[in-house]
């Protein structure tokens, strides 16, 4: 049923009032399609990126947010990954190929990187039947200057380099996204929520400066009788360090010619840019020591827990990416029907899942542990074996004890 028949039904056997039927079409007709504001995005609609240059720049010269983002990059994908599949084994292998060819290993925590910085990271790709034969491009998210989509795919970006646009289709292109707000295929990018204390940290930093050069240089106010010219030209035209000299002075003035602005430098300003660092890496997620430095164990643990969830969190999104941008179409060329699915850390052994209790309950049914090593082992566990009584002559480290005859 179209829009126009349901808002029909709706009217149906109710008193119209023209009022509100003339907001509803100016409500309807306000529906921005180039910015796709409005109750329903049209196709094809058309989206800039925003604030890309600042959050660069704060990646770049900001140390707090350097070590942030690198850090929850690092957390989430610079432990490696590895795949798996359920019945293809020859898409396992594909996949495998295509990441160690073209060095994933680097490629994905790079992605992540502007991913969390920018909000997205598009990545041109080349797929070819053979691995080795296909190519990734990241694309600098600073370099685009408009995304269009239809509010579920990508469709065209332009790019602009050296002055020069490029024209990109949406099917060479796999697109990473983070922190996502409805359809909007930008994301949001981390450092956005921790800006305005960005701003304000380096605002005291900037303070501090004059401060210091002021502590360290004060204003001066020069008092004379005469003429000022002369011994104005003589502060302002000194090279630092060079005294003054000051003749024909009245007995007045040698005793007041200058007065200096003193300037405090003993406020408590690092106080405050701690707690402002501390709500910047509360903000960021940061797994940095410095966010949990005065933690007890127990808040340590909670902190732990919620930066774990926030590094699943990109990892899901890299996961997604990858297996849609990068395995699904090297499957499809292949004409196989199961794409790997992405698993990130290193590849489960079975070793990590082995106790001692089950490596026993093996060596005694495969007869690798006899009687008299159960006997020597429950011993040396302290443990009472009852009747059977036997006792090895000698345990290093321990008293000898007296050695008794085993059952027959």
């Amino acid at each position: 049923m179209s829009l126009r028949s349901r808002f029909a039904d709706g009217f149906r056997g109710r008193i119209i009032d023209p009022l509100r039927v003339r907001i509803l079409g100016e409500a309807l007709k306000s529906i921005d399609a180039s910015t796709g504001k409005g109750w329903f995005r049209k196709k094809g609609a058309a989206v800039r990126p925003k604030g890309l240059k600042g959050y660069y720049s704060w990646y770049e010269n900001e140390g707090v947010v350097f070590s942030s983002i690198n850090g929850l990059a690092e957390g989430a994908t610079g432990g490696g990954f590895h795949t798996t599949v359920e019945r293809v084994k020859k898409a396992k292998s594909l996949c495998d190929e295509l990441g160690k060819d073209h060095n994933f290993d680097m490629l994905l925590p790079n992605i992540t990187r502007n991913m969390l910085v920018a909000g997205f990271c598009p990545v041109e790709r080349q797929i070819n039947k053979m691995p080795s034969k296909c190519a990734f491009k990241i694309i600098h998210p600073l370099t685009i200057t408009e995304i269009q989509h239809d509010g579920f795919e990508i469709q065209r970006v332009i790019q602009e380099v050296d002055g020069k646009k490029i024209d990109l289709e949406g099917g060479e292109i796999a697109w990473f996204i983070n922190n996502q707000l409805g359809n909007d295929p930008r994301g949001i990018s981390e450092i956005k929520a921790v800006e305005q204390l960005l701003q304000i940290k380096q605002s005291i930093i900037d303070s501090i400066e004059d401060i210091v050069d002021r502590y360290i240089a004060p204003t001066i106010i020069w008092k004379s009788r005469r003429d000022i010219q002369a011994l104005k030209e003589a502060v302002q035209g000194r090279e630092p360090g060079q005294d003054i000299f000051l003749g024909k002075l009245t007995e007045e003035e040698m005793q007041n010619v200058a007065q200096v602005i003193e300037v405090r430098g003993d406020a408590k300003f690092w106080e405050y840019i701690a707690y402002v660092d501390q709500l910047i890496y509360v903000g960021l997620y940061a797994p940095n020591l410095y966010y949990w430095r005065d933690a007890t164990q127990a808040s340590a643990t909670v902190l732990r827990q919620m930066v774990d969830r926030k590094l699943r969190a990109i990892q899901r999104n890299v996961k997604r990416g990858v297996e849609r941008g990068f395995f699904e179409p090297l499957i499809q060329a292949n004409d196989l029907d199961e794409v790997p699915k992405v698993e990130f850390n290193m590849e489960k052994t079975g070793l990590d899942e082995m106790t001692l209790e089950n490596i026993m309950v093996a060596a005694i049914n495969l007869g690798l542990v006899g009687g008299k090593q159960l006997e020597k082992l429950f011993w040396l566990k302290g443990l009472d074996i009852g009747p059977l009584g036997y006792m090895p002559e000698e345990v290093p480290g321990s008293a000898k004890p007296t050695p008794q005859e085993p059952p027959k």
